[in-house]
């Protein structure tokens, strides 16, 4: 008896030794793996109901001020050889049922959502609610588009609309439904004429999109920017963000192509994979919902994607990249890159 008492002892210390080796592994392989804030994210992409609702432009913050972002509208360029200037005035805001990074995997559920927006300027370093008073009196317009909704204005007749406070008028009650199962991308259009010219502080919209359906609600402070460019008509691109916001406030960058009075052609854009990766989603929905057969683009993982344009048809296109691992700086034009071919 005492044989087989000392013989299970010895059995059951084994089974114990072994098992600890295996704790200790996985908690060993579970620190590498999650010890970076990125990996961190990328593994709750995958791991959480919460990213099959997500966006270009929103992330999952609790306040709009927690991300910042920047898109440039009405921007006027002027060619170099004279004539009259040509302005963009639309930047386009998605909200999704998949992941950024893909769109095979969407959400099981249909999410319903409302979409709020606010107006606001800052006024000697602080950002509070636009008045009427920070407008010049002139041709000024700012809406926005929920898919095929009506446009909501900020705007009546050029003026400012303000409740009793004075302040503008909060926009409210766009609503949409992205069905379950089946990956979709709705636009937020945000279309702005004069506004950024005309206002005479920093200009931010803070939107909020929240779900009816338990996710978490995406929301983002995007300020409208303005630069005033001269050159030959041409595609270009370029990132876009808020240059005293830290590298670590970023889930990923927007990258803006633009074409002002350019001929029809092709765009060839390159990035290096060992540092970013294109978001999917551009591809999938952008460019597939504006070539349907899908003969007119051709993406490569291994870090090129190129595409038919026409600026006379569309002449801005908002792209994502996101960083493969933690990056020490901005990503510059030797991360990515684009060339344009005209067509012959």
């Amino acid at each position: 008896m005492r044989d087989k008492l000392r013989e299970w002892i010895k059995d059951y210390a084994l089974v114990c030794i072994v098992l600890a080796i295996f704790l200790s592994l996985g908690a060993a392989t579970y620190a590498d793996y999650v010890k970076s804030s990125r990996t961190m994210r990328i593994v709750a992409a995958y791991g959480e109901q919460n990213d099959k609702f997500t966006s270009n432009f929103l992330a999952h913050r609790q306040n709009p001020e927690d991300n910042l972002r920047t898109a440039h509208v009405g921007r006027p360029v002027t060619p170099q050889g004279g004539g009259a200037a040509v302005s963009d005035t639309t930047v386009v805001v998605t909200i999704c049922n998949h992941e950024q990074m893909g769109s095979s995997l969407p959400s099981g559920s249909a999410i319903s959502y409302t979409v709020t927006a606010s107006l606001k300027v800052e006024d000697n370093g602080v950002v509070r609610k636009a008045k009427r008073s920070d407008f010049e009196s002139e041709t000024t317009s700012l809406s926005l588009k929920l898919e095929s909704g009506s446009e909501s204005n900020f705007f009546e007749n050029n003026v400012l609309r303000v409740d009793g406070n004075g302040d503008a008028v909060e926009i409210s009650g766009l609503n949409a439904t992205l069905p379950a199962l089946v990956a979709e991308e709705h636009e937020l259009r945000i279309r702005a004429v004069n506004a950024v010219q005309n206002c005479k502080h920093k200009l931010f919209l803070d939107i909020v999109a929240l779900p009816s359906t338990g996710e978490a609600q995406l929301c983002g402070r995007i300020r409208l920017s303005e630069e005033v460019e001269t050159k030959d008509p041409d595609w270009t691109g370029a990132f876009e963000w808020e240059s005293n916001t830290p590298i670590s406030n970023y889930d990923g960058f927007n990258y803006t192509i633009t074409g002002y009075g350019a001929p029809a052609g092709r765009i060839t854009l390159t990035w290096d994979p060992a540092v970013l990766t294109l978001n999917r989603a551009f591809v999938d929905f952008t460019l597939a919902k504006q070539y349907p057969s899908g003969t007119h683009y051709t993406y490569n993982a291994a870090g090129t994607l190129t595409f038919d344009v026409n600026s006379a048809a569309v002449a801005r296109y908002d792209v994502q990249f996101y960083p493969v691992g933690v990056m020490s700086g901005f990503p510059d034009e030797n991360d990515v890159s684009i060339s344009f071919t005209a067509a012959s």
